[in-house]
């Protein structure tokens, strides 16, 4: 009994990470080093990335970290567990997909600090995270769909700007009631039919 359920664990976890590799978009990938060193997670071919896990950095043997996607950033710490020290903490990844660039690369010669390093992350970032940016409405499909957007939102604010000048000195009821009196002491109905 105790090997199915060892079986059964085995295969819920060996499902687990095809699973999670196949949402995965094959653009994503992380790879430490360089030249026959080098170690490729993601992509096409290279092992599922590990999210949320901290693993030991060693600058000597992994000298450049180069991260290719868009929804996918390397945390590098100077202290170890990927603790924060101060400002030495290296965001390795576009995250975002507006971006000319495939990849971003940081290596020895790039960071001052990184051959101190210690530690690092994979996290998932940008639009695969649902992470906000500083731009707010919605997608647009093109430069005129946003351009009349941004024309439509201005004339709203107008309108309700307006509208609230209007309403300033407003007081309800009794302005409808005033200009009832005054219709009909004009002779006129206060009622929208019986006015002539």
């Amino acid at each position: 009994m105790a090997v199915r359920a060892f079986a059964f664990a085995a295969l819920l976890a060996v499902g687990a990470i095809a699973e999670e590799r196949n949402n995965l978009p094959i653009t994503e990938s992380v790879t430490l080093g360089s030249g026959d060193k080098a170690v490729t997670f993601g992509g096409v071919d290279g092992p599922p990335i590990h999210f949320n896990q901290c693993f030991p950095y060693d600058p000597k043997e992994y000298g450049a970290i180069k991260v290719c996607g868009a929804n996918t950033k390397v945390k590098v710490f100077l202290m170890g567990r990927c603790a924060g020290y101060y400002a030495y903490e290296e965001d390795v990844g576009q995250c975002t997909g507006a971006t000319t660039e495939e990849c971003m690369e940081v290596d020895l010669q790039t960071s001052h600090w990184l051959p101190a390093a210690q530690s690092y992350a994979i996290v998932p970032c940008g639009a695969g995270q649902g992470e906000v940016h500083d731009y707010e409405g919605p997608a647009c499909k093109g430069m005129d769909e946003c351009i009349k957007y941004a024309h439509e939102q201005a004339q709203k604010e107008l309108d309700d700007k307006m509208e609230a000048e209007y309403k300033k000195d407003w007081k309800g009821k009794g302005h409808v009631m005033k200009t009832g009196r005054k219709a009909k002491s004009m002779g006129q109905g206060y009622r929208p039919s019986t006015l002539g």
